[in-house]
Protein backbone atom coordinates (compact mmCIF):
# COMPACT_ATOMS: atom_id res chain seq x y z
CA UNK A 1 0.00 0.00 0.00
CA UNK A 2 2.76 2.72 1.10
CA UNK A 3 4.77 1.47 -2.57
CA UNK A 4 1.32 2.13 -4.30
CA UNK A 5 1.62 5.70 -3.02
CA UNK A 6 4.83 6.43 -3.63
CA UNK A 7 4.15 5.57 -6.99
CA UNK A 8 1.35 7.98 -7.40
CA UNK A 9 1.80 12.08 -7.64
CA UNK A 10 0.27 12.93 -4.26
CA UNK A 11 3.21 12.92 -2.67
CA UNK A 12 5.06 15.79 -5.51
CA UNK A 13 1.96 17.78 -4.76
CA UNK A 14 1.72 17.87 -1.00
CA UNK A 15 5.76 19.02 -1.06
CA UNK A 16 5.04 21.46 -3.78
CA UNK A 17 1.86 22.61 -1.46
CA UNK A 18 4.64 22.97 1.47
CA UNK A 19 6.65 24.64 -0.55
CA UNK A 20 4.15 26.89 -1.63
CA UNK A 21 2.87 27.96 2.06
CA UNK A 22 6.73 28.28 3.31
CA UNK A 23 7.06 30.96 0.76
CA UNK A 24 4.19 32.70 1.92
CA UNK A 25 4.79 32.11 5.75
CA UNK A 26 8.23 33.20 5.94
CA UNK A 27 9.86 37.14 5.17
CA UNK A 28 11.69 37.84 2.69
CA UNK A 29 15.15 38.49 2.88
CA UNK A 30 15.78 41.68 0.75
CA UNK A 31 11.77 42.67 0.83
CA UNK A 32 11.58 43.93 -2.43
CA UNK A 33 8.94 43.22 -4.93
CA UNK A 34 10.16 42.52 -8.71
CA UNK A 35 7.08 43.88 -9.99
CA UNK A 36 7.19 47.15 -10.98
CA UNK A 37 3.86 48.94 -12.47
CA UNK A 38 5.01 49.77 -15.95
CA UNK A 39 4.73 52.45 -17.55
CA UNK A 40 4.65 54.36 -15.11
CA UNK A 41 7.32 53.22 -13.00
CA UNK A 42 10.20 52.52 -15.73
CA UNK A 43 12.51 49.40 -15.35
CA UNK A 44 16.22 50.47 -14.42
CA UNK A 45 18.32 50.46 -17.43
CA UNK A 46 21.59 49.20 -17.56
CA UNK A 47 24.91 50.33 -19.60
CA UNK A 48 25.21 47.92 -22.03
CA UNK A 49 21.32 47.12 -22.66
CA UNK A 50 19.85 48.14 -26.26
CA UNK A 51 16.76 50.96 -26.49
CA UNK A 52 16.04 53.32 -29.03
CA UNK A 53 18.20 54.54 -31.75
CA UNK A 54 20.01 58.13 -32.40
CA UNK A 55 22.13 58.94 -35.50
CA UNK A 56 25.53 61.41 -34.75
CA UNK A 57 25.47 64.72 -35.96
CA UNK A 58 28.49 67.26 -36.70
CA UNK A 59 28.66 70.94 -35.45
CA UNK A 60 26.91 71.79 -38.37
CA UNK A 61 24.09 69.88 -37.74
CA UNK A 62 24.49 67.17 -40.34
CA UNK A 63 23.96 63.55 -40.00
CA UNK A 64 27.47 61.61 -39.90
CA UNK A 65 25.79 59.21 -42.24
CA UNK A 66 26.73 59.25 -45.72
CA UNK A 67 23.99 57.15 -46.85
CA UNK A 68 25.91 54.00 -47.62
CA UNK A 69 23.42 50.87 -46.89
CA UNK A 70 25.79 49.13 -45.19
CA UNK A 71 22.97 49.29 -41.44
CA UNK A 72 20.19 48.29 -43.73
CA UNK A 73 21.96 45.55 -44.93
CA UNK A 74 22.51 44.06 -41.81
CA UNK A 75 19.96 44.53 -39.89
CA UNK A 76 18.24 41.55 -39.97
CA UNK A 77 14.31 42.29 -39.84
CA UNK A 78 14.82 45.23 -42.72
CA UNK A 79 13.65 48.00 -40.16
CA UNK A 80 15.99 50.40 -41.63
CA UNK A 81 14.84 52.71 -44.44
CA UNK A 82 17.35 54.94 -46.33
CA UNK A 83 16.75 57.22 -49.24
CA UNK A 84 20.17 58.37 -50.75
CA UNK A 85 20.48 61.91 -52.46
CA UNK A 86 23.67 63.59 -53.89
CA UNK A 87 25.36 65.59 -51.21
CA UNK A 88 25.59 69.66 -51.87
CA UNK A 89 29.13 70.92 -52.92
CA UNK A 90 29.71 72.75 -49.88
CA UNK A 91 29.12 69.78 -48.15
CA UNK A 92 33.22 68.52 -47.74
CA UNK A 93 34.21 65.15 -47.08
CA UNK A 94 31.40 63.43 -48.71
CA UNK A 95 29.28 62.22 -51.72
CA UNK A 96 25.75 61.54 -50.47
CA UNK A 97 23.57 61.74 -47.54
CA UNK A 98 20.45 60.44 -46.69
CA UNK A 99 17.37 62.27 -47.62
CA UNK A 100 15.16 59.60 -45.78
CA UNK A 101 16.25 57.88 -42.73
CA UNK A 102 14.27 55.92 -40.89
CA UNK A 103 13.92 52.79 -38.49
CA UNK A 104 10.83 51.00 -37.94
CA UNK A 105 10.94 50.41 -33.65
CA UNK A 106 8.09 47.85 -34.08
CA UNK A 107 10.39 45.50 -36.64
CA UNK A 108 13.72 46.48 -34.71
CA UNK A 109 14.95 43.30 -32.95
CA UNK A 110 17.29 46.00 -31.17
CA UNK A 111 20.70 43.07 -32.10
CA UNK A 112 22.86 46.28 -32.44
CA UNK A 113 24.09 45.00 -35.79
CA UNK A 114 23.54 48.20 -37.98
CA UNK A 115 25.64 49.73 -35.03
CA UNK A 116 28.59 47.76 -35.51
CA UNK A 117 27.68 47.68 -39.68
CA UNK A 118 28.17 51.58 -39.90
CA UNK A 119 31.41 52.86 -40.82
CA UNK A 120 30.95 56.80 -40.30
CA UNK A 121 30.01 55.27 -36.27
CA UNK A 122 26.41 57.44 -37.01
CA UNK A 123 23.88 54.93 -35.52
CA UNK A 124 24.06 54.18 -32.30
CA UNK A 125 21.61 52.34 -29.87
CA UNK A 126 20.40 54.33 -26.30
CA UNK A 127 19.93 52.42 -23.04
CA UNK A 128 16.73 54.05 -22.98
CA UNK A 129 13.91 51.22 -23.39
CA UNK A 130 11.83 52.15 -26.16
CA UNK A 131 8.33 53.96 -25.84
CA UNK A 132 4.93 52.99 -25.85
CA UNK A 133 3.45 53.49 -29.35
CA UNK A 134 -0.07 54.16 -29.93
CA UNK A 135 -0.35 54.48 -33.60
CA UNK A 136 2.33 52.57 -35.73
CA UNK A 137 3.27 56.05 -37.42
CA UNK A 138 4.78 56.90 -34.02
CA UNK A 139 7.21 54.12 -34.01
CA UNK A 140 8.82 55.17 -36.84
CA UNK A 141 11.96 57.20 -36.43
CA UNK A 142 12.50 59.52 -39.24
CA UNK A 143 15.90 61.78 -39.35
CA UNK A 144 14.34 64.27 -37.08
CA UNK A 145 13.22 62.01 -34.24
CA UNK A 146 16.69 60.04 -34.91
CA UNK A 147 18.77 63.43 -34.21
CA UNK A 148 16.43 64.93 -31.51
CA UNK A 149 17.75 61.58 -29.84
CA UNK A 150 21.04 62.14 -29.89
CA UNK A 151 20.86 66.06 -29.36
CA UNK A 152 19.09 64.52 -26.05
CA UNK A 153 22.16 62.04 -25.58
CA UNK A 154 24.61 64.74 -26.24
CA UNK A 155 23.03 67.15 -23.55
CA UNK A 156 21.39 64.38 -20.56
CA UNK A 157 22.90 61.52 -21.64
CA UNK A 158 19.94 59.78 -22.19
CA UNK A 159 16.83 59.73 -24.74
CA UNK A 160 13.96 62.15 -23.21
CA UNK A 161 10.60 60.25 -24.37
CA UNK A 162 8.15 62.52 -22.24
CA UNK A 163 7.00 63.64 -26.06
CA UNK A 164 6.39 60.37 -27.04
CA UNK A 165 3.93 59.06 -24.32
Amino acid sequence: MMKLLKNTVIPDVITGIKTTLSHFITPRKNKITPTIQYPEEQPPTFKRSRGVHYIKMNDKGQSNCVACFMCSTACPANAITIVQKEAPEEWEGRDTYPEVFNVDQLRCIFCGLCEEACPKDAIHLSNTHAPIFKTRSEAIYDLEKLSKNWRDVKETGEVQLSETR
